[in-house]
């Protein structure tokens, strides 16, 4: 049966979304780099939970020193404000450029194959060394006995039996899936359309605070139930509250792409940002000792989730005008750190554990230990990445295939953007511009494209 070539349009313009020039895709190399760094920080995040004078409630670790820093307490909270909500507006911010640039069906297959199958994979390969390495940490601390973990009839702590049984760390992977794959379902159903007239642009009086304005919904979300922020919610379950916390963060970031003029007129307050985050970190330790203590009143609630905004929101505002700013295209090192990050990630938490538990009896202070556990954690974690998974089955299934050098005259001109957690690969060529899962429906020539 034929079908007429306005029909074959529209079927194409459903998938493929409108194509954007390709070499626009180079100017977010900083980025790109600033999303690694957010995942990288989880590093930092996690080699503090051991040395912390308080401790996040539900997080089970193996380890606590008997001599904690409150350093490591600023490190923890300051990190665990920010590093999300960065993350999920620039992953927001590439998701929709990968959708207009190569359709929702490739966004979605894209995030399945990049994060809900290896999500899947980790569960039964990574997590059971991580769990092993949390009983070896109980054990050696007498929170538990091995005969009480593996007995059905022998009772264990109500702390080890309601938090240890879950996804850990890789729960981002989880609600990454969920979010994006969401994002992509309601894109593919409701796509751009080529002759859609401009988004009305906001008026604001201030354009400085546009962080102060966005920072109210994320408010509501938290005084509502600070649990995405106070609390680890280690469980299969998918959190509806953590979910809408962070889809906020994604959701902006997308809006951000589709208004990327106006949005990048509001990023030019820099360290007037940074500083006022500042403000906004002192506010958030000073009404977070209640909430960590479980009296939190509902004031108190209030200025917390208002603190917890404010330096999530300015925050990005402030570290994306720098980083765009300084780093206006792609770099060979931001697209390493971009690939590594993913497996930085995934790789990180039995190696802080294992770190923990290898200083926990050093003759050295918390802080040292610190550094020392952040410093084992990277180097084996990025050298592994380099000898073990860059060029192998590994890579291939977490970043796409890399190419050594010298093993071909030149590598395909990309920019990666979005092809993991922290990259996506957007082809550089005029005629790569169509996904090949529509290509079979595209006319073959560029004479072609134009008369369609």
């Amino acid at each position: 049966m034929q079908t007429s070539p306005e029909l074959q349009n529209r079927r194409v313009s459903r998938r493929a979304g409108p194509a954007q020039p390709a070499t626009e895709s180079t100017r977010y190399g900083g980025l790109d780099a600033l999303r690694a760094l957010a995942v990288m920080g989880g590093v930092l995040l996690h080699a503090c939970v051991a040395y912390m004078p308080s401790r996040m409630p539900d997080l089970l670790w193996p380890v606590h020193d008997a001599h904690p820093t409150v350093v490591c307490h600023l490190i923890f909270w300051w990190l665990h404000c920010l590093r999300l909500p960065v993350f999920f507006v620039i992953s927001g911010f590439f998701a929709e450029m990968m959708c207009q640039s190569r359709g929702a069906d490739v966004f979605l297959k894209n995030r399945i194959q990049r994060i809900a199958i290896p999500y899947h994979i980790l569960l039964v390969t990574l997590m059971p060394l991580t769990l092993a390495i949390w009983i070896g940490g109980l054990w050696l601390n007498d929170r538990v006995t091995l005969e009480a973990f593996f007995s059905f009839s022998k009772p264990v702590a109500a702390e080890i039996r309601n938090h240890f049984f879950g996804p850990g760390h890789l729960w981002f992977l989880a609600d990454l899936t969920i979010i994006s794959v969401t994002f992509g379902l309601i894109r593919r159903e409701f796509p751009a359309r080529p002759d859609a007239p401009p988004a009305a642009l906001f008026r604001l009086r201030w354009p400085a605070l546009a962080p102060v304005y966005l920072a109210g919904p994320s408010l509501m979300l938290l005084w509502g139930n600070t649990s995405p922020f106070v609390v680890h919610n280690n469980t299969f379950v998918p959190d509806t509250a953590r979910l809408a916390y962070y889809g906020l963060y994604f959701f902006a970031g997308v809006v951000a792409f589709r208004r990327k003029e106006q949005a990048f007129e509001l990023l030019k307050y820099p360290f007037t940002h940074l500083s006022l985050s500042l403000v906004a970190v002192i506010a958030m330790f000073a009404t977070l000792p209640d909430a960590l203590a479980g009296r939190a009143t509902l004031l108190n609630r209030l200025f917390l989730s208002a603190s917890v905004a404010l330096v999530a929101w300015l925050s990005v505002f402030g570290l994306m005008a720098i980083f765009l700013n300084q780093w206006k295209s792609d770099r060979p090192a931001f697209r390493y750190l971009a690939d590594a990050s993913y497996w930085v990630y995934i790789i990180h938490l039995p190696l802080v554990g294992m770190s923990h538990i290898a200083l926990q009896q050093a003759p050295i202070g918390a802080f040292t230990k610190f550094l020392l556990t952040a410093l084992i954690t990277l180097s084996v974690a990025v050298m592994s990445y380099q000898t073990c998974v860059r060029y192998t089955f590994i890579g291939r299934a977490l970043n796409g295939p890399r190419t050594r050098k010298g093993e071909a005259a030149r590598e395909p001109a990309v920019a990666r953007h979005a092809d993991h957690p922290v990259a996506i690969e957007l082809p550089a060529p005029d005629d790569a511009l169509v996904p090949a899962i529509v290509h079979a429906e595209m006319p073959t020539s560029r004479s072609d494209r134009k008369a369609a």
